[in-house]
């Protein structure tokens, strides 16, 4: 009922107390449920993902698609909710790890053993929250933080120093520039596993 209210609620306005009242109750109630805002609103994120990947077909096309799609859908949907999307740092239910089984059995159906397919997921996950991720940090920030730190230190630096970062710096090879190079990462990983498929 808890995660229910505050899923009714504007996340920019999401508290203990505005959940307490929409459900009628004293805070100390809500209190008792869930020990504060980070977890609510982490919750709150979790259910939110759940019900968006719930429909999530991933059995059209090869074990690629699937991989692709998963982290596209995943991606996408924390991008709809930016201020929630930043939070989720726990899985509370099984709702979230549905599509997960999914894209588990189609690598499994490609012929990968346990290992190689709970690192794959492992990374396939990562690799669709931290580009959520980015592209928020890089809507708020107008760059991405880690970006911005690079360029400021380098920048404090003799012009012969860190030569090989100003390099991949002056090329914009530190910095996404299409939602394709965004997924370079994805890409990578589905070419080391089509590496290790063919061996």
């Amino acid at each position: 009922m808890i995660v229910a209210a505050a899923r009714e609620i504007d996340p920019s306005t999401l508290t203990l107390q505005a959940v307490a009242t929409r459900l009628g109750v004293d805070r100390k109630a809500i209190t008792y449920h869930v020990s504060g805002l980070d977890e609510l609103t982490a919750l709150v994120a979790a259910a939110n993902l759940a019900d968006e990947l719930a429909d999530l077909d991933l059995s059209a096309g090869d074990w690629q698609d699937a991989v692709r799609a998963y982290a596209v859908a995943a991606r996408d949907t924390l991008l709809r909710t930016p201020s929630l999307a930043m939070v989720i740092e726990r899985i509370p239910g099984a709702g979230v790890l549905r599509p997960v089984d999914a894209l588990a059995g189609r690598l499994f159906d490609a012929g990968f053993d346990e290992a190689v397919t709970g690192r794959a997921v492992s990374m396939i996950s990562t690799v669709a929250f931290a580009g959520a991720r980015d592209i928020l940090l890089a809507r708020t920030y107008g760059e991405e933080p880690i970006t911005a730190d690079v360029r400021r230190i380098v920048g404090e630096l003799p012009a012969d120093d860190l030569v090989n970062i100003r390099r991949m710096l002056d090329a914009s090879g530190l910095e996404p520039r299409s939602d394709r190079d965004r997924w370079f990462d994805l890409d990578l990983v589905i070419a080391g596993l089509e590496a290790v498929a063919a061996r």
